[in-house]
């Protein structure tokens, strides 16, 4: 697998801001994210229907979303969803395995050498694991469910291709979560 390109690093970095996403809701519920998702969606509207072009944010665009919407409205569905279907504390959990499981993964996958066949490196599906482990201890208290929540958004992210990771690990991850 090739080393980390600007770009990638940029959409890792981007990870960092649905942080700032989830403590706008915690402080203003889910109207602020609403509004965020619709200003989110609208962007892809201008984006995809009349050709808007924002050249900081279409740098870190990956070749197959120029025809379709984008990340961040995959992963603000992704969060949305957690947080209406979930108690807040599995919800919170699972988006933030998704923030930072996804960003290690990213960041050290890259650099490994045993590949799966999607083209994902065994390492990166360590390190993430090791962090969505890390995020669930620091938020929850049964280790069953940090467990079955880790290895649940982990194995998401390994195996999703063709649809948004940043929208199923907080679905699949919250799901996990939630059976305990």
């Amino acid at each position: 697998m090739s080393k980390l390109s600007l770009t990638e690093i940029g959409r890792k970095l981007f990870h960092l801001i649905w942080l700032l996403v989830l403590l706008g809701y915690l402080k203003y519920g889910i109207f602020f994210l609403t509004v965020v998702f619709l200003g989110i969606l609208a962007v892809d509207l201008l984006r995809l229907e009349f050709g808007l072009y924002i050249p900081g944010l279409f740098k870190l665009l990956r070749k197959q979303e120029s025809t379709t919407l984008f990340a961040p409205t995959y992963t603000l569905i992704g969060m949305i969803l957690a947080l209406l279907l979930f108690n807040q504390q599995i919800a919170i959990a699972a988006i933030l395995m998704m923030v930072f499981g996804d960003l290690t993964a990213g960041i050290i996958g890259p650099f490994g050498k045993l590949n799966l066949k999607s083209g994902k490196s065994i390492e990166g599906g360590i390190a993430e694991f090791l962090v969505n482990l890390a995020v669930g201890y620091f938020l929850l208290s049964n280790w069953a469910i940090i467990i079955s929540m880790a290895f649940t958004a982990t194995f998401v992210e390994r195996i999703s291709g063709k649809i948004n990771d940043n929208m199923l690990i907080p679905i699949f991850a919250g799901f996990a979560g939630s059976l305990f």
